[in-house]
């Protein structure tokens, strides 16, 4: 069934028969429902679908009823029915987390220090393998190094 509702989204609304049939003004609340219905069933949403239906709030809250293919509210009204729906299916989503630069940079900036960390101390664990101590009575250590006169 979901399959029937994702080849009428053309991209800027739902293309069903009164929309073909009408005046060519795409239905808000039409867009409402796809999106709730996708949501609902955890499916991808197309792209551009809740920016469509975001489009069409009004300036007092409210949702136009329908659009034309600009994406103007082509002269309809807002009604409690469309804004409900509206409402519904677009407080289901998902906000999209937003990286602040300053904590990205602290957590790139660590991770980068650990990274140096790990390095540093696994080049200390190789030396230390290759690198036998001399003991202090090795012909070595106990001849005296002469200094300045």
């Amino acid at each position: 069934m979901v399959s029937v509702l994702n080849t009428m989204w053309d991209g800027k609304g739902m293309v069903d028969e009164p929309f073909k049939n009408g005046s060519g003004i795409y239905q808000t609340y039409k867009d409402a429902l796809y999106l709730l219905v996708l949501t609902r069933l955890s499916m991808a949403i197309p792209t551009g679908l809740a920016d469509v239906i975001l489009r069409m709030q009004g300036p007092d809250g409210g949702f136009h009823t329908g659009y034309s293919s600009t994406l103007t509210y082509a002269g309809t009204d807002e009604n409690a029915e469309t804004t409900s729906i509206a409402i519904m299916a677009l407080s289901e989503q998902r906000p999209i987390p937003s990286l602040n630069p300053l904590f990205l940079g602290i957590v790139l900036g660590g991770g980068i220090l650990i990274l140096l960390a790990l390095v540093a101390l696994r080049r200390r664990s190789t030396k230390a393998k290759f690198t036998t101590p001399t003991s202090p009575t090795s012909p070595e250590t106990s001849t005296p190094i002469a200094g300045p006169p």
